[in-house]
């Protein structure tokens, strides 16, 4: 089980069970390693603080030296960004709406729909449809329903 911080005042913490069990055994061999199974799961590595607990400074600092090293830029690539990613990704692969709304910890499903409307505008966006009857007003609609029949064949 991993106890999960919540994010401000208003969040409880709460305990999350990892169903998985390779998820599980990982855990256990890296407690076994480390020879402590009752701290925290990431754990400082440095002289200062050996063996502490993470802190959340520590976590965005590792977070941008990896976007670094693997290439990707942008002052807006960041912890939450990861995690807007994590949820993107489970609405993209068709978790129910209240799975994901439970692993996001959104107290209201209309903030988790938030996440299947940008999908939906990334996968099927209006530009696409109103600048190709702009330009070829003759047979803009056309072209649009060939490409459409082509993307969902391809799918």
């Amino acid at each position: 089980m991993l106890n999960v911080r919540g994010k401000g005042r208003a969040e409880k913490d709460e305990v999350l069970v990892i169903a998985h069990p390779d998820a599980e055994s990982a855990m256990r061999d890296w407690f076994a390693t480390r020879g402590d199974d009752a701290g925290a799961l990431f754990v400082s590595f440095s002289n200062r603080s050996r063996g502490e607990r993470l802190s959340l400074r520590s976590i965005r600092d590792t977070v941008k030296r990896y976007y670094k090293s693997a290439g990707v830029r942008g002052y807006r690539k960041t912890t939450h960004s990861l995690w807007h990613t994590a949820i993107t990704n489970a609405v993209k692969h068709g978790a129910p709406v209240q799975k994901v709304q439970a692993m996001a910890r959104h107290a209201n499903i209309a903030t988790t729909m938030i996440y299947y409307h940008e999908t939906d505008r990334v996968e099927n966006p209006a530009e696409q449809f109103s600048l190709a009857i702009l330009l070829f007003p003759r047979w803009g609609r056309s072209l649009i329903n060939r490409i459409n029949t082509l993307v969902t064949n391809l799918k």
